[in-house]
Order: structure tokens, then C-alpha cells, then sequence
């Protein structure tokens, strides 16, 4: 329906387009084009629109561990399911947006889910599936930081290293160092070590796409390296 909306090959009937437009915050003319925008098939910015529909439709709702918190304090496994299906949701945003986008939605639910870690009360097991679910938000929002050239990409990075190591997840130790190698190398420094410690923490037991990202991602490093031999063998 968007890609008609973008194509002037569809325009939703009255009053709907101004009921988008005040929904999402954004101008007629700029979600469906002019007239003379219709005639041309001019488009609209995709990213402009998802950023604007992101901050209008999920910045709203409470997310659930603040209300978890309202609650009441004890919190179990079903709590930890919510938070990983969510945190899942909102990774799929990075199809769609960059980092500037993204980075404050990603760092806002990693800090209320911190909140949540530090007030809440549950089991020992609970509690370290709530540090891999932290793990796996610190690596949002530190790539997201990065993407967006924010310099508290690092320890965004490290916070998600920390959670992922008091939780034993291997696949999130291995992403976390193999994030770090790669804001490393970016910045024109060798991220060599950190990349093949991340392939070390999985093993040869680990899951096989986790392996074959963090190899890849060691590949990259050791090439920047000019490492030749080294970047073969981690690409076989």
C-alpha cells in the first residue's frame, strides 16, 4: 500500500489522508506528494515516513517493563519472553532506518530494561536470561550509536560484552567482541584480537550461522590487517 502511496498510484480516500498525516505527524504534501508530485509519480522518503509512524506508534505505548514495574516487583520467565519478542520487533526497524533514526528508541528500552534488572525481583535462572536480553539490547543500541557516529558506541558495546558474559550466552560474547573489532578497524586501529577471541569464546560447538558471521566479521579484520593467510583460513 505504501509503495502505491509512493507511486501516486493510490490515494486513500477522504478523510483518511488527513488522519495519516495527523497520526504520523507529517504534512499532506509531504506523505502523499502535490498534484503535480501525483502526475510526475514523484515518491515519497520511505525513511521518513517509518521514522515518523516509529515515533507516533511506538514511542506512545509504555514499553512493558515499566509496566511490569507498576505491577508489582517479581518478575518470571513469561516477562522475559515479552522482552525478547519485542526486542526481536524492533531490530527489524534497521531494514527500514539508520542509526540516527533508531538510536534513541534502542537506548530508551535498553535503559528500561536495566530498571527493570535492577528493581525487579526473580529467580537466579530469570535473572540471567534478563542480562542476555540486555546483552542483545546493548548491541543495538551501541550499533546504532556507531551508525549514527555517536562516541558512546564503545561502551554501549561494552555494557552488552558484560551482560553477555554474567549471562554465559557464547553466540552474545562472540557478537559483543565481534562488534567492538569492528568499530575498531572502522576507527583505523586493529581490531585483530577482539575478532578472534569472538570466534574462540563459540567454539567449534557453537551454533553454525553465529560461527559463520563471526568468522566473516575475522575475515574483515585480518584483511584490513593485510593478514592474507589468515584471512583465508577464517574464510574456509
Amino acid at each position: 500500500m505504501i509503495r502505491d502511496w509512493e507511486r501516486a498510484k493510490h490515494r486513500p480516500r477522504d478523510p483518511y489522508p488527513e488522519l495519516y498525516c495527523r497520526a504520523f505527524g507529517i504534512a499532506e504534501g509531504d506523505l502523499f506528494g502535490s498534484e503535480r508530485a501525483d502526475e510526475s509519480g514523484e515518491t515519497v522518503l520511505r525513511r521518513e515516513f517509518f521514522g515518523a509512524s516509529m515515533a507516533a506508534a511506538g514511542l506512545a505505548i509504555a514499553p512493558p517493563q515499566v509496566t511490569h514495574l507498576r505491577a508489582g516487583r517479581r518478575i518470571g520467565h513469561n516477562v522475559i519472553d515479552q522482552l525478547r519478542q519485542r526486542t526481536s520487533r524492533l531490530r527489524h526497524l534497521d531494514d527500514f532506518l539508520g542509526g540516527a533514526d533508531t538510536y534513541s528508541v534502542y537506548n530508551a528500552e535498553l535503559s528500561a530494561t536495566v530498571a527493570l534488572a535492577n528493581r525487579a525481583v526473580y529467580t537466579e535462572r530469570v535473572g540471567q536470561a534478563l542480562r542476555s536480553v540486555i546483552a542483545e539490547q546493548a548491541q543495538q543500541a551501541g550499533w546504532a550509536a556507531f551508525d549514527a557516529g555517536r562516541l558512546n558506541a564503545s561502551g554501549l558495546f561494552k555494557t552488552g560484552l558484560e551482560a553477555a558474559r554474567e549471562s554465559g550466552d557464547t553466540a552474545l560474547i562472540g557478537n559483543s567482541l565481534a562488534l567492538i573489532a569492528y568499530q575498531e578497524v572502522s576507527a583505523g586501529r586493529s581490531g585483530v584480537r577482539e575478532a578472534v577471541v569472538s570466534c574462540d569464546a563459540v567454539g567449534a560447538d557453537g551454533p553454525p550461522t553465529v560461527r559463520a558471521l563471526l568468522y566473516e566479521r575475522a575475515a574483515w579484520s585480518y584483511a584490513h590487517a593485510g593478514m592474507v593467510r589468515e584471512t583465508e583460513q577464517a574464510l574456509a
